[in-house]
């Protein structure tokens, strides 16, 4: 059972990771806008909180899967702190699939940070959030990379928890984006309605 579901993830990160990365991130922009408005019109219903939940679950079991769950472990044990390092090796022609790997690591951190983004708007000020998600991803990353050094499991790199970061910052910045638009916008149409039942007041008492 284990080997099968194995398998099965690794057929899909395969394909995903096939794809351009441009292509994956703005894939996932516009899946994380399209759930950041559904989130809009649908938090205020029990059954959303629950689908909230489960997402959120699953998001943060994907990336333990990915980074850790389907790798081998004692196969490899190196460590590299030197920061944009993969970057720089990408520019100079030296790995041509950094910047692909890079935008893989920003893309998985995204919706994790948009559903915890999510799950505490309603507790807590929107910049205290923010800050709260950001630095949740940042100990999340770094606890992974201190995982796979410990398991021998894959390169424990300072880029990645920058990458995770980056996509942290994103998924919990479109988020509240979305939010502020929406409100902006909400307003902005309680406002003109307001404009215009006074206006349709003054006429009758005019009258």
């Amino acid at each position: 059972m284990l080997y099968r579901v194995n398998h099965v993830s690794q057929t899909i990160l395969n394909r995903v990771y096939a794809m351009t990365p441009v292509a994956g991130l703005v894939g996932c922009l516009l899946c994380c806008i399209l759930f950041a408005l559904c989130y809009r019109f649908f938090r205020k219903n029990r059954w959303w909180k629950s689908i909230l939940l489960t997402a959120e679950i699953c998001s943060l079991v994907i990336i333990c899967w990915i980074t850790i769950g389907q790798r081998e472990w004692g196969s490899s044990q190196a460590v590299s702190l030197i920061p944009f390092d993969s970057y720089a090796s990408f520019i100079k022609g030296i790995n041509s699939e950094a910047l692909r790997s890079n935008l893989m690591n920003i893309i998985l951190f995204m919706p994790f940070a948009l559903l915890r983004a999510a799950a505490m708007e309603q507790k807590k000020s929107r910049k205290r959030a923010f800050l709260e998600t950001v630095l949740i991803c940042i100990l999340l990353s770094t606890g992974i990379e201190i995982l796979q050094y410990v398991l021998k499991c894959g390169i424990t790199e300072l880029d990645d928890v920058i990458d995770n970061t980056v996509g942290g910052i994103l998924g919990a910045g479109i988020f509240y984006l979305v939010e502020a638009v929406t409100e902006a916008v909400r307003n902005q149409r309680t406002h003109v309605v307001s404009g215009k039942a006074k206006k349709e007041l003054r006429k009758l008492e005019e009258a």
